[in-house]
This record gives structure tokens, sequence and C-alpha cells, in this order.
């Protein structure tokens, strides 16, 4: 096991670990089944422990850099408590995400101790915790910027320039290098799609619209779900102007910051925090499968908590300062533990998608396939075809209910509606195996056939 997710990079290893090259993901799951088995909760636990350790990390890497303990006590409670963390701590697939957030954050600790004093040994656990986290997911190659804003702005007492900067540069190369095989096998595996919408302006729309409902969801303004209305062929100009104006507004913060570097260093670290982590996922750098998802506001909400917390420190009355941030705590705790009940099942889920996005299809798609009365279903996929009636997936999922109701010559000829689409591989593949079953043997291998030329590695595909 050891071998193959370290070393083996073969498409069908990777398919067997989920497209990517993450070993520190694939260890922490072998653990948990040699300590739990299939005993969910176990997972589950576990989640909730490494969300711990990161929010202590946090504010143990805050205390050092900044050297204001209660300013970093309360980042670290704004940032515990914030219901847009939920789907990283609940969803088991990212752990991922926790474990890369976890060691980003606990090689800034092992960085200051190497600015601070120099030694070797302190460099190689940086590189160590850095490299584990990139192999747990790449965004936390981006933990290196944030390195970088910490020492330009707080570098610690006794700190060589010269020694510091040089190391920072072999950190940065170092986690350069650690990319290579999450490159490699993204390349294999087709991880990064074309341009949302088809060209970089779009991309960069859908980006700035992303951005907005990012700095809405911080405000706790909006439901959480796990869609939102975002459409790279139809983006809402207002929003995509407002998220622009916001991102520039941010980027001209944290030039100032640099730039002087005595004016606004703990809102401009935060600017550049928020920033540095949200690159990763912004659409900008790589077009990936989900436009907006809030697992992807793990690490910039570090920037968004140690703003806020900023902005309370203001307040000259430390009972007052502490009354409210009791009460920003408290209120997201509420928010977060209700949003926890979303994740109990699929239908919840999904309906709470539909509560964040009314117009979101494929929820109700979700929620046709798991309804056991007919009627109900069917109901759920009328309403999907009224907001979308050229929709395939819509065709299709009419088509899959009613093989299930016995209408096969009716499932087929909606499959085949839906397969008119020349990106439609799904559709073609469940068309296959309704032809299978009605004895058309010859066009039903021919449907598979396209279906696994459109998308090769897809299990359904190959099935």
């Amino acid at each position: 096991a050891l071998q193959s997710i370290f070393f083996d990079l073969s498409r069908v290893t990777r398919l067997r670990l989920g497209a990517e090259f993450l070993p520190l993901r694939d260890l922490s799951v072998m653990l948990d089944f040699a300590l739990f088995g299939r005993w969910w909760g176990g997972f589950h636990l576990m989640n909730a422990l490494v969300y711990a350790a990161l929010c202590a990390l946090l504010l143990l890497v805050l205390r050092r850099w900044l050297g204001r303990p209660e300013l970093a006590l309360v980042a670290a409670l704004i940032y515990l408590t914030h219901p847009l963390h939920v789907e990283s701590v609940a969803w088991l697939a990212e752990r991922k995400g926790l474990l890369a957030a976890a060691f980003g954050l606990g090689s800034c600790l092992a960085f200051y101790r190497f600015a601070a004093r120099g030694h070797l040994a302190a460099w190689l656990a940086t590189a160590l915790l850095l490299v584990c986290g990139i192999w747990s997911k790449g965004l936390a190659v981006a933990t290196v910027g944030l390195l970088a804003a910490l020492l330009w702005l707080f570098p610690p007492a006794g700190c060589s320039w010269r020694r510091a900067w040089c190391g920072w540069g072999a950190l940065a190369v170092t986690a350069l290098l650690a990319c290579v095989p999450l490159w490699i096998t993204g390349g294999r595996m087709a991880m990064v799609g074309d341009y949302h919408g088809g060209s970089f302006a779009a991309n960069a729309a859908l980006a700035a619209e992303a951005h907005g409902l990012y700095l809405k969801h911080a405000l706790l303004i909006g439901d959480l779900g796990i869609g939102y209305p975002l459409d790279a062929q139809a983006p809402v100009a207002w929003r995509a102007a407002l998220g622009a104006l916001s991102t520039g507004a941010l980027l001209g913060l944290a030039f100032v910051t640099v730039w002087r570097r005595g004016k606004w260093p703990i809102v401009g670290l935060a600017a550049i925090a928020w920033l540095v982590f949200l690159l990763p996922v912004s659409q900008i750098v790589l077009p990936l499968q989900n436009p907006i998802a809030d697992r992807y506001a793990l690490l910039p909400t570090v920037g968004w908590a140690l703003a806020l917390a900023a902005l309370l420190g203001h307040l000259e009355r430390r009972r007052w300062r502490w009354a409210l941030v009791v009460a920003v705590t408290v209120v997201q705790a509420g928010l977060a533990l209700l949003q926890t009940r979303s994740w109990a099942d699929d239908r919840s889920l999904y309906q709470q998608a539909l509560r964040a996005h009314p117009g979101n299809v494929d929820a109700m798609l979700q929620l046709a396939r798991l309804e056991r009365e007919p009627r109900l279903a069917a109901g759920w996929i009328d309403r999907a075809a009224r907001l979308a009636p050229d929709n395939g997936r819509v065709r299709m999922h009419r088509g899959l209910f009613l093989a299930r109701q016995g209408d096969l010559g009716g499932a087929i000829a909606e499959l085949r509606r839906a397969s008119s689409h020349p990106d439609a591989d799904k559709a073609r593949a469940n068309l296959a195996l309704l032809l299978l079953r009605a004895g058309q043997n010859d066009e039903a291998l021919r449907r598979a056939r396209e279906a696994a030329r459109i998308r090769p590695l897809a299990h359904h595909n190959q099935h």
C-alpha cells in the first residue's frame, strides 16, 4: 500500500485513490480504517480532532509571529466557530483540506524558529511540514506566500534577513518540487478542465462573482449549501463587478502594506492571507471543476478572522470588546451547529442546497433519485425540467426514472435525446446499458465506446 500511494502514478492506481496524488491524505484514511474499521463515527471524530488541532495551531502561529496574545485568541475563536468550515469538517472526503491547513500552519510555526535562530533542524521541520501539507492537498503550496508576508511584516527579533530569506527561497523551491507529482497525476487524470464559459475572460468574471459570494458568506449573509447560483455562460454583471471591486480593494491594501511595511500591518496581513489562500481555488490559476465551494474558504478565512479580530481590538473598553467577541462566536457557533444538520444525510444535504440556491437543478435531480414514491420523484424531475427544459442531465434523469418504472422504450427514447449533446458521456453510458437490456447489442456497444472516448477515465464509462 505504501508503495502504491507514494510511487505508483499509473492510471489504474490513481483511479482507486481518487485520481489524485495525495499520499498523506491516503495514509490518514489508512489509519482511520486501522483504528475504526467501517465505523464512520470514528472517521468523523478524526476530522473533528484534526480541525481542533488546526485551530490550536492558528492560535500559536498568531501569538508567536504577531506577539499579541489577545488578538491571536480572538482570531482563533472567530475561526474556530465560523459556519463556512462545516463542509470541511462534516464531509469525510475533505480530510485532505483539514490536513493541508494543519500542516501548513505547522510549517509557519517551525519557520519562525528558523528565522529567529537559524537552526537547520527548524528549516528541515518547516520543509517536511510544508511537503506534508502539499501532499495532503495541493492548495497548501500557498503557505509559501503567507510565510513571505509574515517574514516581511513581522520579522522575529534577532532575525538575519539574508539567512531568513535564503531559507524562504529554498522552501519555495521545495514546495514547487513537491507539486511535481501532483501536476503529473493531474495531467494524466484530466483533473484540470477547460475554462468555464470557454474563455479566460469568462473564467475571470466567474472568479469575481465567486469572490463576492465568499465575502458575503464570511459576513454570515445568506444560506450555505453545496451549490450557489453561478453560471459561467451567463454571469451576473453587478455581482461580478462587486467581486472585482472587492478584489481590487484587497489587492491595493496588500500592496500598500507591503510597500509601506509599518502601515496597517495586521489588516494588511489579513488581506494577504485571504488573497494568497484564495488564489489556488479562484479559477484564475486553474479552472477547477467547482467554481465555488465552502471547503475552498477553509484557509482564506484565516485572513477574515484576523481582520475581524483586529477590528474588534480597536474598541477601547475591554469589557465591550469581549462582549462583542462572545456575541460573534456564539452566533457563529449556533449557525455552524444548524449547518451540521444539513450534512446528516443526502436528503437533508440537497434540501439545504435548494434553500441556498432555489434554482439548483442538480439538487432537484438528486432529490428525485432519493425519492421512493414515484409521484414525488416525478414532481422533482418536472420542476427541474421547467427550469432547464433543454438540460441533458434532466433528460437523462427522466429516462432513468422511466426505466425504474418499467417503461424501457420511453427511457431509451429520452436518453437518446439526452445523448444528442456531444459531451454527454454519462447519458451515452446509461443508454448503452438500457440498449443492452433491450437486446440491441450493436448500438449498445457503439454508445458505450462513444462514452469512453469522451471521458476514458470515468468509471461509469469503462463499466
